[in-house]
């Protein structure tokens, strides 16, 4: 813009130079041409070569899930195997989801800046964006855990794994994504739902505090340990309702989609 506008004023004067006293001429010459090169530009815009933001929403959310999702399971490896090929795997995935993120949010600003009826269903659009920070952010903090040289058997971690990567695999099924199918969800659809592992080593520890045997066996390591591991499970927690709310916006937008396709 300052650009032109300092082309504009060079103009002037170099006209004014050749031809004296012409400057009204010259200055409603240019007016009535940047009128109608910026009315064609518009309109090639705006009618023959659009390209509205929520044409692309799919294809971004879609790399977030899948990102996402190999991303969690690459935590989930670390966390249970602690091997070195886990770590680089691990360091991967989480530069992709980072990537995957950052794309997504950008393709929402875009799509703010769009017509309003080029807007649909931006406000599930925009908790999609949202709960994706959020998962993001929660596979970042269990992975603090995973980078520990500690493992944590007290952990239900195979159930949380199973029922997470079970509502990934349903959110990747809603979006079509290629190569997909029901199949997927074998090797994780046996798990225990409604373990309460934790809740009994915190229950325990509740009734010894009661009690008061923690004045004789009071052990700061074992209290320390216990803190992680409730960290951890909650944690888990966090991220498969993320995951399930991500799943329930997808169904929902799915079943919009298909009555929208019904009434044309």
């Amino acid at each position: 813009l300052v650009a032109v506008f300092f082309m504009t004023v060079y103009l002037f004067i170099t006209f004014n130079f050749l031809t004296p006293g012409n400057f009204e001429v010259i200055f409603r010459d240019r007016i009535v041409d940047t009128i109608i090169g910026g009315a064609i530009t518009f309109a090639v815009s705006f009618f023959v070569f659009p390209v509205w933001e929520y044409t692309q929403n799919r294809s971004f959310i879609i790399n977030a899930v899948n990102d996402n999702k190999a991303y969690f399971h690459a935590v989930y490896r670390l966390l249970t195997n602690k091997a070195k090929t886990d770590l680089e795997t691990f360091k991967l995935r989480r530069k992709d989801a980072i990537i995957s993120l950052a794309n997504l949010s950008d393709n929402f600003q875009r799509m703010l800046s769009d017509p309003k009826n080029q807007q649909p269903n931006l406000k599930d659009i925009h908790q999609l964006v949202n709960t994706t920070h959020l998962l993001t952010a929660y596979i970042a903090s269990l992975s603090l855990y995973a980078q520990k040289d500690e493992l944590y058997p007290e952990v239900d971690s195979e159930n949380w794994m199973k029922m997470i990567m079970t509502s990934f695999i349903q959110m990747q099924i809603l979006l079509g994504v290629e190569g997909c199918s029901e199949e997927d969800l074998e090797p994780y659809q046996y798990y225990k739902v409604g373990f309460r592992k934790i809740e009994t080593m915190l229950e325990k520890r509740r009734r010894e505090v009661e009690e008061q045997e923690f004045q004789t066996f009071r052990d700061p390591n074992r209290i320390s340990r216990l803190t992680e591991v409730k960290s951890i499970n909650e944690l888990f927690e966090l991220i498969y309702g993320v995951v399930e709310e991500q799943r329930k916006m997808l169904q929902r937008l799915d079943a919009l989609r298909g009555e929208v396709t019904a009434k044309q």
